[in-house]
């Protein structure tokens, strides 16, 4: 008996746990930034390390060069180095 309420319990705390990840990836993808659609105030809200300067150098950067293809090519806009990269990169999308 006290076998099958251990099992029980196990089984209903892993069901648990496995919906709190899936609400965990639900949330997550609706805090990601398309760097080739964001606007300067949105960027600045959204990435940390980044103020409204900085994200105005990166709307100003895709005008200038094109969309970015890929998130690294965020490195090329003055201001940005590895910390503000790192700290972001997980929330950073382009298409």
């Amino acid at each position: 008996m006290f076998k099958k309420l251990i099992f029980i319990i196990a089984i209903t705390l892993a069901s648990g746990l496995t919906t709190l990840t899936y609400a965990q990836r639900i949330a997550n993808s609706a805090q990601l930034i398309n760097l080739n659609r964001a606007s300067a105030e949105q960027l600045a809200e959204a990435l940390d390390g980044v103020g409204i300067a900085r994200a105005k150098a990166i709307v100003q950067h895709r005008e200038n060069y094109g969309e970015f293809e890929q998130v690294e090519e965020l490195m090329m806009v003055s201001g940005i180095g590895d910390s503000i990269m790192e700290a972001n990169r997980n929330r950073i999308i382009v298409e």
